[in-house]
């Protein structure tokens, strides 16, 4: 059975960012070329897509921060795949308002994996060289798109998580020992789902990579966050060996080290850590192979994502670019492209449509 597209017909965005009122008529084009100097809002229309797939802007939590400045909030909508209405209404005095076609929900998380985008940024890059959280992240969001299970989980240790470690300052062994009892329900679904995904993203790196041709053997390793002495194909230890270790560095007064939230991925590149000893283009390309691995994660459960590119082309040189484009053309999704050169994509992506934009404006709009 093929996968459900995505495609975005309309998308409308009324008093968020630096767009007072903008609404994009895509026609279905397979690509969307968005085409303006830096700040004049491209990026804007890549957020309010990312925020309708995963609740969240790109580089803030905060609604009142993706307002408009001066306005007292904002309202983004999309049409896709014919009739399929997503949208997400904010006020200050009121807070959210989620809508699906002809329903409304209060919480984001109802509608959570309806509608999926993987989004590619120069700051990727951050998935090689930055700390562990910029991967964990990256792991976070693929799994609670793809299973409301997982997110459920995440959702629920976090909460504990932070309840076990608030506790201390009562003295109270009875509190703690029962977040932790909470904490210990959720720990072996976090690690399974993230050792199984972190599995077929490093098969998908491997196999992308033979694809284009390029030289080198890129690989992801699982670091699930866990003492030493446990062997780490002995999964049903991890809980058990995590939280013992964590009692005994808590009564030394010591922040505990163990579990999902310290978990992390090794990225290797001919089995040496690309961290320390890869070139900035290795790294550059590594983390676009990641992120079109959970696209085609996406595109194998079911679901063909929209790709939104936000100024990455320009990273890449010649044969690598070339390559690279070459793989995203392999698959039938919509994908939409934000930068400043018109020329930056092959001749053959088409029909396309070029959306002109200037200062939160749409000054022009032309096919090819």
């Amino acid at each position: 059975m093929l996968p459900e597209n995505s495609f975005v017909e309309r998308l409308e965005m009324r008093c968020f960012r630096n767009h007072f009122s903008s609404v994009f008529e895509t026609g279905g084009r397979e690509y969307i070329q968005l085409i303006g100097p830096n700040g004049a809002g491209k990026t804007s229309v890549l957020e309010a897509l990312y925020l309708l797939s995963v609740g969240r802007g790109i580089y803030t939590r905060k609604d009142s921060e993706l307002a408009q400045a001066g306005q007292q909030g904002y309202f983004v909508e999309i049409t896709w795949n014919g009739m399929n209405r997503l949208g997400l209404k904010f006020e200050k005095k009121s807070g959210r308002t989620v809508f699906e076609n002809e329903k409304i929900f209060k919480q984001w998380s109802e509608v959570l994996g309806r509608f999926r985008v993987v989004l590619f940024r120069p700051e990727d890059i951050e998935l090689v060289v930055g700390g562990p959280r910029f991967r964990r992240q990256m792991l976070d969001i693929l799994l609670s798109q793809k299973k409301r299970k997982y997110f459920e989980s995440l959702k629920r240790y976090r909460r504990a998580y932070r309840q076990h470690l608030g506790s201390f300052s009562f003295q109270n062994g009875k509190v703690q020992t029962a977040f932790e009892k909470l904490m210990a329900e959720e720990m072996p679904i976090l690690f399974e789902e993230r050792k199984k995904a972190i599995r077929a993203l490093d098969k998908l790196c491997s196999l992308l990579m033979e694809r284009c041709g390029f030289p080198g053997r890129m690989s992801l390793s699982y670091r699930p966050a866990i003492p030493k002495f446990v062997k780490e194909e002995e999964t049903s230890q991890w809980t058990a060996a995590a939280l013992e270790e964590n009692r005994r560095l808590e009564r030394g007064g010591t922040q505990p080290i163990f579990g999902p939230q310290r978990d992390d991925i090794e990225i290797s590149w001919n089995d040496k850590p690309l961290r320390e000893f890869g070139s900035r283009g290795q790294k550059r390309l590594a983390s676009l192979f990641i992120r079109l691995a959970t696209a085609v994660i996406h595109y194998e459960s079911g679901v063909l994502p929209v790709l939104l590119l936000d100024d990455v082309l320009g990273e890449l040189d010649g044969e690598r670019l070339e390559g690279f484009l070459m793989l995203l053309k392999g698959w039938k999704w919509q994908i939409w492209v934000a930068g400043t050169d018109r020329q930056n994509l092959p001749t053959d992506w088409r029909p396309r449509r070029i959306f002109d934009i200037k200062r939160g404006t749409i000054s022009g709009v032309t096919e090819f």
